[in-house]
């Protein structure tokens, strides 16, 4: 099976449609960077997307390397702190896939559903 996973980080205090936000923009990201061929099959499989999240950056910053490192389709979202986070740039989640479940599984399965 293939599956995308979001990770959002859960210390973050922001309106919910910010986060949704902040979602689309590592669903999009992560399914640029997916092969062709595990796209495709993600969508002919019904495009399974799960999200999970992370306790807070420092979380969220070691699960991108360590995914970077094992070569999985993966997008960093950082937000520009235009309308939210006091004007700062922050990191607030993760696009990881599509990609094969088992392989994604080994960095996300543990990790609760948001």
């Amino acid at each position: 099976m293939i599956k995308q996973v979001l990770v959002m980080r859960h210390d973050l205090k922001c309106r919910k449609g910010k986060l949704i936000a902040q979602g689309a923009h590592a669903a999009i990201g992560a399914l640029k960077e997916a092969s062709s061929k595990d796209v495709k099959q993600w969508e002919q499989e019904g495009c399974t997307k799960i999200c999970v999240y992370v306790k807070d950056e420092t979380s969220l910053l070691e699960l991108n390397t360590k995914l970077e490192f094992d070569l999985l389709p993966v997008y960093l979202v950082k937000d520009a702190g235009r309308t939210e986070f006091h004007g700062e740039a922050t990191y607030t989640c993760l696009g990881v896939g599509p990609a094969s479940s088992e392989l994604i599984d080994k960095f996300t399965k543990d990790l609760p559903l948001l």
